[in-house]
């Protein structure tokens, strides 16, 4: 998810500094974009595992998503692995749920998560 949150907030700095030349050059000034919870879509693409959320995180997690669904789709795949290892006590069940996650992260297509995928298959 860091991968993919980085290319987000890099494109937003890219976003943010051409809007910014933009204005100058038309003499206006500038005013960057906010979503409703206050936050530039530079700030938006920070994100916690979502267990440890405030309200106000659940608010940005909620324009997060919905702006950038790639990062909304390697959220939940993350947050789904992290649950098995957390919550699951019988190891067949932890069997079964890690070969539905390892079949999810395969065909989700995130080059990312190739490593991740590998040492599942393996152990």
């Amino acid at each position: 998810m860091q991968e993919i949150r980085i290319k987000h907030y890099w494109d937003a700095i890219d976003e943010e500094s051409n809007d910014r030349d933009n204005a100058k050059w038309d003499n206006r000034i500038y005013t960057p974009f906010h979503f409703d919870n206050g936050d530039t879509k530079k700030a938006i693409t920070g994100i916690k595992s979502p267990d440890r959320w405030s309200q106000s995180q659940k608010q940005r997690a909620k324009i997060l998503f919905a702006q950038y669904l790639d990062i909304n789709k390697v959220s939940n795949l993350i947050h789904d692995l992290r649950l098995i290892f957390s919550k699951t006590k019988d190891k067949t069940v932890a069997y079964t749920k890690l070969t539905h996650s390892y079949n999810k992260v395969t065909d989700s297509g995130f080059r990312s998560f190739n490593s991740i995928s590998a040492i599942i298959h393996i152990h």
